[in-house]
C-alpha cells in the first residue's frame, strides 16, 4: 500500500436541485438556509390560487453530496476496507471516534442498521469495488448512500462516498443544520481513516467545524483523539 495524495483537501460537492429553483450550498451558514427555505415554503403556501401539486413537487428537492479522494494504493486494498464495513475489523468507520456502523448481518443485499440515529439497509454490494445503502430513517429521509472504489491507475483508487437524499418534512430542516454537518465531517474522517490504514500520512486530519463540534458537544459524542485517523 502507498501514500495517499493528501496536497489538497478532498473533493466535496452538495448540489441542491428543486423543481424551479437551484440552491446554491451554504456551507458555512446552514441555519440560515434552512430559515430562507422555511420563508419561500411559506410563501408558496400562503400564494393564492396555487393547486396542491406544485406545493408537492416544492418540497420534492434533491440533495447530492460527493466525498471523495485519491488513495496511492491498489483498487484491491481500497476494495477490502469497504468489505470492511461494519465488521469487527472494520477499517473504513471511524469508530471511535463517531457511532459505529451496526449491521444485523454480514455486509451483503438486505442486511439492516445504521449508525446512531440514522437508519438503513444494504441495497446493493459489489464486493471489493461498491455498496450502497438505501435510507429508512430518520423521519422524511428518502434516498440513499454509497462508498464506491474506482481504479484510476494500478497504484492510485478513487475512494468515493455520495449521498442522494430527497428530503422530505422535517428532514427539509434536519439535514442542513444538524444532519449535514455531521455527515461531512464523518465521512472526511472515514477518508481520513482510509488513508491510515493504507500506510499513508495521518498528521493532518480533517478538521471538524465550530459548528460540528457544537452538535457533538450537545449530544454527548465522545471527541476521542484528533492525533489520528483511527
Amino acid at each position: 500500500m502507498g501514500q495517499g495524495n493528501r496536497k489538497y483537501q478532498s473533493t466535496v460537492r452538495d448540489q441542491r436541485h428543486l423543481t424551479w429553483h437551484n440552491s446554491s450550498p451554504v456551507a458555512d451558514f446552514q441555519l440560515l438556509e434552512a430559515v430562507r427555505w422555511g420563508i419561500r415554503l411559506r410563501a408558496r403556501i400562503e400564494r393564492p390560487g396555487r393547486s396542491a401539486t406544485p406545493y408537492g413537487r416544492y418540497l420534492c428537492c434533491m440533495v447530492l453530496n460527493v466525498h471523495e479522494r485519491e488513495i496511492v494504493a491498489s483498487l484491491k486494498d481500497v476494495g477490502t476496507l469497504i468489505d470492511s464495513l461494519a465488521s469487527k475489523s472494520d477499517l473504513l468507520w471511524p469508530r471511535k471516534e463517531w457511532p459505529s456502523m451496526r449491521l444485523d448481518q454480514p455486509l451483503g443485499v438486505g442486511a439492516a442498521g445504521g449508525h446512531g440515529p440514522v437508519r438503513y439497509f444494504v441495497a446493493s454490494y459489489e464486493p471489493g469495488r461498491r455498496v450502497e445503502f438505501q435510507f429508512t430513517g430518520p423521519a422524511g429521509f428518502h434516498g440513499n448512500h454509497a462508498f464506491t472504489a474506482i481504479r484510476l491507475t494500478e497504484q492510485l483508487t478513487m475512494l468515493r462516498h455520495e449521498l442522494a437524499l430527497s428530503p422530505r418534512g422535517p428532514a427539509m430542516f434536519t439535514w442542513p443544520i444538524f444532519f449535514r454537518p455531521l455527515h461531512d465531517a464523518l465521512i472526511e474522517e472515514c477518508l481520513d481513516r482510509a488513508e491510515y490504514e493504507c500506510d499513508a500520512r495521518s498528521d493532518f486530519p480533517s478538521r471538524r467545524s465550530m459548528w460540528t463540534r457544537i452538535l457533538r458537544a450537545s449530544l454527548s459524542v465522545p471527541m476521542g483523539r484528533r492525533g489520528t485517523a483511527r
